[in-house]
């Protein structure tokens, strides 16, 4: 049975205490894995085995490995080992998965080369030779005078052969954008299939969507061997690009040109009846002045019909600029409508010029 235990020791003075695990046990049931050997002595002190205990056995640990190089207050350095404890007894259990979520969370308390190594053993038991790689390139950045270091990279090797035989899987993306701009891992994606797939290597990816009018909105996804993932984002997939939103458009153009058609026939409307009111003052005057004062009656004649010309005038625009706003304004009300509520493809829409108006066309 495996068993960590920590003991405290005192550094030269002005640097941080330093957490060792003592790693004791029997040989795993997995294949055994390479154990890297005493750090050097200007590393972290290196952590021994006591003489009591039994001859060390293969382990998902290293023997020993440099701690963390930045302090850790000891409670977090706590909590870390028995994180890294609750691991490695998964890892035993052949609770590999589990195993490497427990190596994760004392990383992330603790950040020592030695779990970097455990989260690559973990990695390799799940069958994810990429991960495994990408735990051991990061063991040996954070470790670079590790004594197993050639054995760590011919591992490395032998997995990169491994990963690069597997076939890729697939990844489909829902809502992005026309135009945007995506990227895998902070490479530009590769062309798709026919239909819109995506073919990735195995392993953890990130994929980011950058449209022309909005932020970039980032997922991270892992993806198995000949296996498929499907990434929604937050975005209208009708936006942007050359398409854009044509019913939007113009539904609000038509909304637009509908209001300032009525303004113009309200207008005309009022024009006309206080031509009228006018009017009948005019003709009023003239008729009282008809035999008193014949020139002012015949002045206030002429203005009279002044006024009948301009109320006739009135009278014939403003029903054509009410009708042909109202008819704009439906219309453009219609297509938000239609555009607010459509989930499939975007209707076609175009406008039609025409002697005295405008017309618009949408087809489903």
């Amino acid at each position: 049975m495996l068993r960590a235990s920590m003991r405290l020791r005192s550094l030269p003075r002005r640097a941080p205490f330093a957490l060792t695990l003592l790693v004791t046990g029997a040989a795993l049931a997995a294949p055994p894995a390479p154990v890297p050997a005493s750090a050097p002595a200007s590393a972290a002190p290196k952590a021994a085995a006591p003489a009591s205990s039994a001859p060390k056995a293969a382990a998902p640990v290293p023997a020993s490995a440099p701690v963390s190089a930045a302090p850790v207050a000891l409670d977090v350095r706590a909590q870390a080992a028995a994180l890294f404890e609750e691991g490695a007894g998964l890892f035993r259990k052949r609770s590999f998965r589990e195993a490497s979520e427990r190596f994760q969370a004392a990383y992330n308390l603790d950040p020592s080369p030695i779990l970097l190594y455990n989260l690559a053993r973990a990695a390799e038991e799940m069958g994810d030779p990429q991960a495994a790689v990408g735990h051991y390139k990061a063991y040996l950045l954070r470790y670079p005078q590790a004594e197993d270091r050639d054995k760590v990279e011919t591992q490395i090797r032998v997995l990169g052969a491994i990963a690069s035989k597997l076939p890729p899987g697939e990844v489909t993306l829902q809502g992005v954008p026309a135009g945007a701009i995506i990227e895998f891992d902070g490479q530009p994606a590769p062309a798709p299939s026919a239909d819109g797939r995506f073919a990735l290597p195995p392993g953890k990816h990130t994929a980011v969507v950058k449209p022309a009018d909005a932020e970039p909105e980032e997922q991270a996804f892992d993806l198995a061997s000949a296996g498929s993932v499907s990434l929604s984002f937050g975005f209208d997939s009708n936006r942007g690009g050359g398409g854009g939103h044509p019913l939007r458009l113009w539904g609000w153009i038509g909304t637009g040109l509908g209001l300032a058609a009525g303004g113009v026939g309200l207008y005309y409307y009022l024009d006309a009846g206080a031509m009228k009111t006018e009017g009948d003052k005019d003709r009023k005057k003239a008729v009282s002045l008809l035999v008193s004062d014949p020139a002012a009656s015949a002045k206030f004649t002429q203005k009279f019909y002044k006024a009948v010309d301009r109320v006739n005038s009135d009278s014939t625009m403003y029903p054509i600029f009410a009708g042909v706003g109202g008819a704009l304004l439906a219309t453009g009300v219609t297509l938000l409508v239609i555009d607010a509520t459509s989930g499939g493809d975007a209707p076609q829409t175009a406008v039609i010029p025409y002697p005295g108006g405008v017309g618009f066309t949408t087809s489903f």
